[in-house]
């Protein structure tokens, strides 16, 4: 691999993460609009000697809580969501009117909960969120969880 190549690579794997964090902060993951599609973590899964990567498979019908982030960085939750929603059965979601901020996600799926917290960079924009050649994937379940725009 070449230098390039390196800087490259280092580049595009930590592109997603915003503060580094220590034990007790989170990591604010960059988005700029609060919408895309909620994902796992792709599964590597080893039959006989074989090992297969599957791919990341959405989050369908996964119960969805946003809640304003408060000055001390901690997780969530002790007040009502500031909206709440549904993916649907591609894992899409969309939060409209929210402004730019910080904000926690809460996913909750077959008993499974998942705590991702978000910086928005931008107010909420219809055209954006909605722009076919842009995608946002949000991994959840990945430590910690992370974003990927890509586009099309």
């Amino acid at each position: 691999m070449t230098v390039r190549q390196t800087v490259l690579f280092l580049f595009l794997c930590t592109a997603g993460f915003g503060e580094k964090a220590d034990d007790s902060r989170p990591i604010w993951l960059h988005i700029d609009q609060l919408c895309g599609e909620i994902q796992c973590e792709p599964a590597y899964v080893k039959i006989g000697k074989v090992e297969s990567l599957f791919p990341a498979p959405y989050l369908t019908n996964a119960s969805l809580s946003l809640y304003a982030a408060g000055p001390s960085d901690k997780p969530c939750c002790g007040e009502a969501p500031i909206a709440t929603g549904q993916s649907n059965k591609y894992g899409d979601f969309q939060f409209q009117g929210l402004r730019r901020g910080k904000y926690w996600l809460r996913v909750q799926k077959d008993g499974e909960e998942y705590m991702v917290p978000l910086q928005v960079t931008s107010d909420f924009n219809q055209k954006t969120c909605t722009d076919p050649s842009v995608a946002r994937d949000l991994v959840v379940n990945s430590k910690p969880p992370s974003i990927q725009v890509r586009i099309r």
